[in-house]
Parts: C-alpha cells; structure tokens; sequence
C-alpha cells in the first residue's frame, strides 16, 4: 500500500472528519489533532525587523560562545517580495546573546552568492538557509539559482566552514530536478538536512507536480558531502492523497531528530486550514517516523496561524501579512527551545523573523502567555512608564544638569516614574545642584542622598554659583548617604521592574552590591540588585577599547572594575566620545526657556548657550528611558572590562556577562539630526 493511503487510513480509523470529495482549499474542515508541541508554544515576537530588507526565515544555532547565530535570506526592500529570486537576494548573519533578541546584524551577506557565481557563471541568488553542526563542521544546506534561469533551474547545495564567521567552502549541487515526467522534475527546494541516530544523512526536500500539489521526498547519503540517492518510494509525504486531487499546500520542512524518530515541521496552505478565520494563515503541521521514510502517521496541528496569537491590529494587513512560514527551531542539547519563523509586515512594511519560547509544560506556557501579553503592553508608550533610579557626578561637567532636565521632560510626558536622583560625588554642591533641578522642574521630593566616598574636586564653579541662588532643601550635611537610598527604594519595588541609569562614577553602585542586609531589606546589597532591577545603563568609555584613563571611570577606577566585573544584571555600556558624544552638540534649546530655569543659568556661567556644548548625559539619558531605536545602534556578544589602575576600558569577546554597548547612530541618523531632538526637550522648560 502506498505511504500516503496507509496515512489516509490510519486517519479515517482515527476519526478524522473529511466531509464530501473536495479538497481542504476549498470548503470541509479537516481536522488533526492539536500537538504537545504547539501547546507549549508562548509568542515572543518579531527580530531582524528592517525597514530596508526583507528578511524571510531565519535558521538558528548555538555557537560556541554561547551566543545565539542566525543565518538568514535577505533582499533589498526596493526589490519588492519577489526580490528574493534577484541577484542581491542572499544569506545573511546576525547574532544575540539570547535567542529572543534583539540581533545586531553581523554579515549582510556571507558570500555565498559570491562563491556560487563563480560556480555558475553568471549572477545567482541564495535563499532558504539551515545552518547547524555536524562534526569538526558548521553546515548550511540551501538553495540556490541563476538569476536568469527558471524555477525549474533550482539546485540543493551544501556549504561546509569551521567557523560560524566562515570562510564557505561551497558544494553547490548536491540535489537538482528529476528527469522529465519524474515526481521531482519541476523543480526543488525547502531543504532540510540530519544526522539520523542510526546512521546516514538525510536530505527533506519539497517539489510539486505540474497541477502544483506540494509533495515532499528525501535523499539519503552514508557521508555528510554524499553522493544524496533519491529515495526510490519518493514521496514520502503526499497530502493530495489525503484532502483529494485538488491542490494541497505544504511546504518549508524543518527536520529534527526527536525520541530517536524524525519529526518534520511544514508550514501548512492546504492541508488544514482554520476555516472559522480564514484569514488566520500560516498554521504547522508536524509528521513523525521511526526511521524517517514512512510518515504514515497522522500529521499534528504544529502551530497555529498568526491571530491565534495576535490582536488583528498587531498584524499587517494582506495576505502576506498574517502567516507564519519557514519554521525553524533552535536545539539545545537535542531539545527544541525555541520556534523561528518568517512573518510579513513589520518595520517598513517588509518583512521580519518572528520567535516562540517553547515552554517545559503547558503551566508554565501558560504563566508566559500571560507575561509576554504583559510585555507588550509595557512596550506600548501608553501602557506606564519606566521606573528609574538617576545616578550623577554632577560635578564633572553641565552636561549631567542637562540631562536632569530632559528626564524631568520624560517625566512630565508619563513616560518614567522617577524613583531616586543621587549623586555619585561627595562634593556637596552636586546633591545641592541635583535638589535645585528637582525642585525647579516640580518634584521637590524625589529621594536625593550623597555618596561618602571619593575624592573632592571642584571642577565646575557655576556649580556652587546656582546652588546659591536657588531654593532647595537637600544639603550635603543632611542628605542621606546614596547606597541607602538605593536599598530603601529598590526595596519597596517590584521584581524585575527599575532602571538604574548612571551618569558619572560608579562609586554608588560599587558599594550597594557590598551592603549586607538592614532594615530596608534582608537581601545583601547584589541580592536586591538582582532582584529587583532589571537594566543597567552606564555611560562612560570607549569601544571596542579604550586604553587609557576616562573621566567617568579613572575618579574610581576599583569601583569601575567591581561593577563591570561583579554587576549582576544586565549592563548597557554608552561611550565613545570623540566620534559620538562630543561630536553631538546641544544647549540652544535652552535659550528657548525662561531666564530663571536653573539649568539655563548652569549653562549661561559656562559659555555654553551659543557654543554649545557634549551631549554625553543627555544621549545616556535619553536611552534609559526611551532605547535606542530609531536612532543608536546596539552591540553585543561579549563584555566590558575596566582597569583598576587607570579606568582605562576593553571590549572582550571570549565570554559573555549580559553586556552590551552603544557608541554610534545608525547609518543615516547624524549628529545635528538627534541634536535637535534633545534640544527640543530642552526648550520645553518645566510643565
């Protein structure tokens, strides 16, 4: 008996409900059980959103600095979606230190199309990437085709590296077309390659026939570089057998090996079909064999379409718009942790990857569900505001008291809650000039305290000149002493919920990851700190090194080094001076407010109203509160060092702590262009 007929029977004695002759495009519901898998799946959202690229699958692997690698077909938004089948369509590659993101991209082009030009003679595209490890080597498997030729041109081609970072050494043919007339001859695609456990490796492939039903064969090799024989009982997954002669749609398989069986991801257009949503496309169905050739079982609902998952608005219009397709999983160990798949729409309108957490049980998908729904209404501007603790020098430099005022602005527009303003600086007119601000801008009351450590340097006079002229109430004898305004508040917080921002020394928090518990708290100091806060924001060095002493870290280079070294959440670095910060220029919105703003005066005393003056503190700042998007760029996959000696800082990337750094705006954005955005907060003047 044929595979597909013996599948067809086992579903019949399963009770699967085929009503009348027509196929499942047309008007029956056929309905597959749900699978455990697709019970456990908790929606994270989109990555590699680019307004410039359409990005259409991603295929992800752990490397070995236990980053996440992602190898992925990309093509110039200005191409269209059919872009991919041009001669700048091709495989990129991106990385995150999670496998949720956010990725910065690494290559935009690894150059493998390069490689099989030069194999082809003549301009080609690559698309359909899986990449993974087998022995010494990473491996992709792929499609490829001459730009000229027709769909039937397509060839599987393998490429092998010892690196994720390449070079390719390129085996472009391992599986082409069919003869004529064979089940294969139109065309090939959607590769999918493993290891089986009992030996042998095997390559899923999808073709159709000339009405266009999707089927999907193998071909089976003793080494990984082959020759691949075509399985002579091809195909081993048919569904017109199933829903009728009419076209059935499957395609993108994803091969694992599972239980020590193979499982096949698909993305379903025919087979089943969520007929109460027509629109909800892009559902998966996962199959299973013991040896890999006989999928006779009956197929399991994988996934489910897009607004299983999303409110209608949350996805793009269009038919495009709303399907998942190009499943892929991320393994650990063997184990599936998380589901990638391509999803239109996005940033731009293009197209993006999107990501599932597969949760360990369905308790715990349920839990996740529910915070990733809480997740993205916190990401909404209008869902409540940031919670943060603003640590300063404000001796230093007039920058500091320009960035108390944009964040007293954020304040004003809902989008922070300020929890704490403290100095990192024992000189006393720092605490003095951060109660001055507060209270000028309307919140008199914040929490202010003084660090009690480090050396006194009066670098700015105009600091002492509008501290005396101005009310306030916090003075140096009696403010508190920061690290016990930092356990006070952090205390009264929820898990997971502030933001520290330091703007200068890192003194404060170098010494709140020392406390011993007190009355605030029974947790130590790097206990609360990993309890209740959630990121980090630092401004100070240079990247990726920097090799001599810096104003935020060399006042205290041994605080520096203990909190790079020792911090126990998340650390977003800002730095890189001379071609960042001090390059972006701000102050005249200033001259927009009213002659008794304090920070105006700060200004006014320095000369700085017409020059203009470095924008470091604002930029941080303005980060914490808002991120990077649409203007810095973020860099990842490793950490930042700091010498106990000089302050001087280094970029490292034998590891990983949870760091990542900004030191640059993305390409387009310069410096005048976000200038005028701090400027115009700045003129904003008090509410």
């Amino acid at each position: 008996m044929n595979i597909m007929k013996r599948w067809f029977v086992t579903a019949s004695i399963l009770g699967v409900v085929l009503s009348g002759s027509e196929g499942a495009w047309g008007h029956d519901k056929l309905e597959f059980p749900e699978s455990s898998f697709s019970r456990r799946l908790v929606p994270v959202g989109r990555i590699l959103e680019d307004p410039n690229s359409f990005v259409w699958g991603c295929s992800p692997i752990y490397g070995p600095d236990e980053n996440v690698h992602l190898f992925y077909a990309r093509w110039p938004a200005k191409d269209g979606f059919t872009g991919w089948k041009g001669k700048d369509s091709g495989v990129g590659h991106a990385m995150a230190a999670e496998a949720e993101g956010p990725y910065e991209i690494v290559q935009k082009a690894i150059g493998l199309n390069k490689a099989l030009a030069a194999h082809a003679g003549g301009e080609v595209w690559a698309h359909n990437p899986e990449i993974q490890k087998m022995g010494d080597d990473y491996v992709m498997i792929y499609n490829w085709n001459r730009v000229s030729a027709g769909k039937g041109a397509r060839k599987i081609g393998l490429a092998f590296a010892d690196s994720l970072q390449g070079p390719w050494s390129i085996q472009p043919e391992v599986i082409g077309t069919g003869p004529e007339g064979a089940w294969d001859h139109v065309t090939v695609l959607n590769p999918t390659l493993i290891e089986h456990p009992k030996g042998r490796f095997l390559i899923y492939y999808r073709t159709w026939d000339r009405d266009h039903n999707d089927k999907i064969g193998v071909a089976i090799s003793e080494t990984i570089r082959g020759p691949y024989t075509k399985y002579e009982n091809n195909p081993v997954i048919d569904p017109a057998e199933v829903v009728g002669e009419e076209a059935a749609g499957l395609e993108d398989p994803f091969a694992w090996v599972r239980d020590g069986g193979v499982s096949i991801l698909t993305r379903d257009f025919g087979v089943f079909k969520n007929r109460e949503t027509p629109h909800d496309e892009g559902s998966g169905l996962l199959f299973s064999s013991e040896a890999g050739l006989n999928f006779s079982h009956l197929p399991e609902i994988a996934y489910h379409g897009t607004l299983r998952y999303y409110r209608e608005d949350e996805i793009k219009p269009g038919p495009r718009w709303r399907r998942f397709e190009r499943p892929k999983l991320l393994l650990k160990a063997g184990q599936p942790t998380h589901l990638f798949n391509a999803l239109g729409g996005g940033a731009g309108a293009t197209s993006s990857g999107h990501v599932f957490k597969i949760a360990e049980t369905r308790d715990q998908q349920t839990s996740e569900a529910r915070g990733r729904s809480a997740k993205r209404q916190e990401d909404k501007p209008d869902s409540g505001p940031k919670r943060l603790i603003w640590d300063t020098d404000m001796d230093s430099d007039i920058d500091d008291a320009a960035a108390l005022a944009i964040l007293h602005r954020m304040a004003d527009l809902g989008e922070v809650e300020i929890l704490a303003t403290v100095s990192g600086s024992p000189m006393g007119y720092s605490v003095e000039l951060v109660d001055v601000i507060n209270t000028y801008y309307g919140r008199p009351d914040l929490p202010t305290g003084i660090t009690r450590y480090g050396e006194k340097n009066s670098w700015i006079l105009e600091g002492d000149t509008v501290v005396s002229e101005y009310p306030h109430d916090v003075t140096a004898e009696n403010a508190p002493a920061a690290v016990e305004v930092y356990r006070r508040v952090l205390s009264k917080q929820a898990d997971k919920s502030v933001t520290i921002a330091t703007m200068g020394h890192l003194t404060n928090p170098a010494h709140l990851i020392e406390t011993e518990a007190d009355e605030h708290s029974p947790l130590s100091g790097k206990e609360l700190v990993k309890e209740k806060v959630k990121e980090t924001f630092i401004i100070g060095g240079a990247f990726p090194w920097q090799g001599h002493d810096h104003g935020n870290f060399d006042r205290d280079a041994p605080a520096a080094d203990k909190v790079a070294e020792e911090w126990p959440v998340k650390i977003h670095w800002i730095g890189g001076d001379e071609d960042f910060i001090k390059v972006t220029m701000t102050g005249k919105g200033l001259r927009r407010v009213s002659k008794d703003n304090p920070v105006r005066y700060a200004y006014e005393l320095a000369g700085k109203l017409d020059s203009e003056h470095h924008s470091g503190d604002l930029i941080a700042t303005y980060i914490a509160v808002r991120g990077t998007q649409p203007y810095f760029k973020v860099r990842r996959y490793g950490y930042n060092t700091i010498q106990a000696d000089d302050g001087g800082n280094q970029w490292r990337t034998d590891g990983n702590k949870a760091h990542i750094y900004t030191d640059s705006y993305r390409r387009g954005v310069s410096p005048e262009d976000f200038a005028e955005v701090l400027n115009s907060m700045l003129s904003a003047g008090r509410q």
